[in-house]
């Protein structure tokens, strides 16, 4: 795997907003559990990815997967009010050796619109402060 990946996967469950948008390229396509289109930008991007690591208790890196043509898979575990859950990250690397491109998939389904609003909710706390 390689090192942006691991840079990418550690800064997630760590929720460091520094080191995940030091991953993300400029052009960075998201896409969470639950929505039809992609959220784009750096600084939104790397907001709503560390604000994921306060909503999920006990988030923490567990494997990783490498496939071709730079894509990556990640699994992390967590629970969201004493419900157990599992995100894989799809991600693609560009040439520049910086994620452009996330899929976010999150087990049990049922929980994507808790965890929106957990997220939503540490979002706001941080742009209020």
């Amino acid at each position: 795997m390689s090192n942006i990946v691991n840079n990418y996967a550690a800064a997630i469950a760590a929720g460091d907003f520094e080191n995940i948008a030091a991953t993300l390229s400029p052009e960075i396509k998201l896409l969470p559990p639950g929505a039809n289109q992609p959220n784009e930008g750096k600084g939104k991007n790397s907001m709503m990815l560390s604000a994921v690591a306060a909503a999920v208790d006990g988030f923490k890196f567990v494997r990783s997967y490498q496939g071709s043509d730079n894509w990556h898979a990640i699994l992390l575990e967590g629970s969201i009010e004493g419900t157990p859950v599992q995100f894989i990250d799809q991600v693609h690397v560009d040439e520049n050796d910086l994620v452009d491109h996330v899929d976010i998939f999150l087990r049990p389904a049922g929980m994507a619109a808790t965890l929106l609003g957990k997220v939503t909710e540490e979002i706001k706390k941080r742009t209020s402060a």
